[in-house]
């Protein structure tokens, strides 16, 4: 029995199945991946964290995004969707569809937190 291997994706290609695919893909080195839904607890530490480091830069011309806008991490190797992303200045992006960030000056993932170890009798 032979593994089947699917052929790797340029970044364009990737960029054109995501745009038009109804949920959310990150791209790792010429292969797609589902984006993994989150949960309620990691939803509220995104947004809590969002709004404190909004809180953070004041009057700073940095703007906090979440997990809604994917970035261009390495232009052949990583595009993710970080749960939160900071970009000061004005915006770049990868092409005409400003959905792509090229300039971000920080980005956060929120790891899930492991379950306590269990008590041994």
């Amino acid at each position: 029995m032979s593994a089947h291997v699917l052929p790797r994706l340029s970044p364009e290609e990737y960029l054109e199945i995501e745009r038009a695919a109804e949920f959310r893909s990150e791209y790792y080195n010429g292969r797609m991946y589902a984006k993994a839904s989150g949960s309620y607890p990691h939803a509220i530490l995104i947004a809590n964290f969002a709004f404190a480091l909004r809180s953070e830069l004041g009057k700073r011309r940095c703007l906090v995004t979440t997990s809604d806008l994917r970035v261009r991490v390495d232009p052949g190797g990583l595009y993710t969707y970080p749960d939160v992303v900071v970009v000061c200045g004005q915006p770049k992006y990868a092409d005409s569809h400003p959905d792509t960030l090229l300039n971000p000056v920080l980005l956060v993932e929120v790891l899930p937190h492991p379950p306590p170890p269990k008590r041994l009798q």
